[in-house]
């Protein structure tokens, strides 16, 4: 265990990491972006579902294909995954290839522990945080860290927390690529929350 000062140290380290990184998340953005009603955009996984509307729980599977419509805020290089069943979808940016079992382990017990606060503490904004109000973080022995932040405007509940990790797990299991990666959360069409996942690459050099 870290003596306290050094624990202090590290945890102000780690939240100016969060700080920046957040910062970086929504540098440049319009303000009316949390707001994409009058875009039409479609899921990657779906083709045929626009996203922000409920995407059928049973049904049959749609061949994916590369996006050509895509958020004007976002690069090409960025995804849109839906999950089934409901209005939530992620705009996914994946980045630098992890060991898989590491993202696995992590992903897993995350939902775990959010589940564990929905069936404790019931459904509601995510307010209080391990570095700041309104911020979701979980960090594993591995060093693979999961980092989630509501918006300020239409917040990050529970429940949507535990939908997003969802996502990332079918989009990783799905395209059998566990990777560092940035995400916007979307309920519907409002976006409510952000974050990314990183930790030591699968290849150190």
């Amino acid at each position: 265990m870290l003596p306290r000062a050094s624990g202090l140290r590290t945890l102000g380290l780690f939240a100016l990491v969060v700080l920046t990184r957040f910062t970086a998340l929504i540098l440049g953005l319009p303000a009316s972006s949390s707001n994409l009603a009058r875009d039409v955009q479609y899921c990657t996984n779906a083709p045929s579902i626009v996203a922000g509307t409920p995407y059928p729980l049973f049904g049959r599977s749609e061949p994916h294909h590369q996006i050509t419509s895509i958020f004007p805020r976002y690069q090409n290089t960025e995804i849109i995954w839906c999950q089934r069943g409901t209005p939530v979808f992620l705009v996914i940016e994946k980045l630098e290839t992890l060991v898989t079992e590491a993202v696995q382990t992590m992903l897993n017990d995350a939902l775990r522990a959010t589940m564990s606060h929905l069936r404790v503490l019931g459904d509601g904004v995510i307010n209080q945080g391990m570095v700041d109000s309104g911020t979701f973080l979980w960090m594993e022995p591995s060093g693979v860290t999961f980092v989630a932040l509501t918006n300020t405007i239409h917040q990050l509940s529970w429940s949507t927390l535990a939908k997003a990790i969802r996502v990332l797990q079918d989009y990783m299991t799905e395209g059998r690529e566990w990777t560092e990666v940035t995400f916007h959360i979307y309920d519907g069409f409002n976006e409510v929350g952000a974050g990314w996942i990183d930790g030591p690459p699968q290849n150190p050099t």
